[in-house]
Formats: C-alpha cells, structure tokens, sequence
C-alpha cells in the first residue's frame, strides 16, 4: 500500500507543479508579456514541463528511500525529456531570438554553452536512469552514482544562467514586474544544491 501511496504523492506533486508553472508561464509571458495565446499549446507549456522536471528532480534527490526516490525520478525524467523535444520542434529564430546573431543567424557563444550544458545534462540523466532501472535487480542500489544528481542540478543551473542572464540584468524589462522563469529556475537549483550539502552535513 505505501508504494501506491506515494505514487499518488508524487503523481500530486507532479500535476500541482505543471498546474502552478503553467498559471505563472501565461500570466507573465501572455497576459503581461507579448507572447500570443497561441502559443500556449507548445510554447508556453514546454516552460511549465522544464520547471516541474526541475523541481521533480531535485526534490527526487532529498527522498531517502531508493524506490520513491526512483519513482519521482522516472517522472521528472520523463518531464525534462519531454521539455528537451519540444525545444528541438521549437528551437528557431522566431522563438529564441536572442540566442543567434541577427546577421549570421548562428548561435551566440553564451547560448552554445547553455545547449553544450543541457546535453550534458540529459546524458547524466539518462546514466541515472539506467543504473536505478527495477529490472536490474539488486543494481538498484546504485540508483545514485556518487555526485552525479548534484552534477547534473550544477548543469542545469549553466543551461539556465547562460540562456537567460541578459534578462535577468534588466528588472525594468520583466514583464509585469515578474521574474523570467529562467531565473526562478536557477534560484531552484541553487536551492536544492544547498538542500543537497546540508543533508550531507
């Protein structure tokens, strides 16, 4: 019974923070901000999806227990995977301006380090899938690799700070007064960071 338990925990936390991100991601980029509602289905939501595997992963890293700990792991995974083909459907001049040179239309180096970061954050994540894979059987207590969760929470964090920081100098562009998502983001995985070296502690 407590595995369906936290099942339904996790399956909780998973809908409230898509639900949360989402109502965030629409006032901000839509209501304040110049983005079309019809973005909503593709754009705005792939932001949501990025935030709730972010925030899934790192609280996934603070469970103790090895089976809930996987269990939230598999669904952020799955969220963050989700969020990294929707940026490759999406991934253009039109919706990431600010990351290639009007001019010669390639890629700043700034947002080369955040796409090199992001990759190398997914293969980190896809090792830490397959090493708590359930049908490995007594593999599973190597769900975590030492150091490679925090690793891959350091990576976001460069993904994230190189691909927004130009927003994050300029307060009186945010629209509505309200953060980027970008930043939040970083905020959290410096957060969980920090959660990560206390519990070691």
């Amino acid at each position: 019974m407590a595995p369906e338990t936290q099942m339904n925990r996790s399956q909780k936390t998973t809908c409230m923070t898509f639900l949360v991100s989402l109502v965030y991601a629409i006032i901000r980029y839509c209501y304040c901000g110049d983005v079309s509602v019809h973005d909503i289905p593709l754009f705005i939501t792939n932001k949501a999806i990025a935030v709730t595997g972010l925030v899934l992963f790192g609280i996934a890293g603070l469970i103790r227990s090895k089976q809930d700990r996987r269990d939230l792991g598999l669904l952020a995974a799955g969220c963050i995977f989700l969020h990294v083909i929707a940026t490759l459907i999406l991934f253009s001049q039109n919706y990431f301006e600010k990351l290639s040179d009007s001019i010669t239309h390639r890629l700043h180096w700034y947002a080369q380090v955040s796409m090199l970061a992001s990759i190398m954050a997914s293969l980190c994540l896809l090792i830490l899938m397959r090493t708590s894979d359930s049908s490995q059987g007594a593999q599973i207590s190597k769900s975590l690799i030492p150091g490679l969760g925090t690793l891959v929470l350091i990576l976001t964090l460069l993904h994230l700070t190189f691909m927004g920081w130009q927003g994050w100098l300029n307060v009186t562009s945010w629209h509505g007064s309200l953060p980027p998502l970008t930043l939040l983001g970083a905020i959290t995985c410096v957060g969980f960071l920090l959660k990560r070296t206390l519990a070691k502690q």
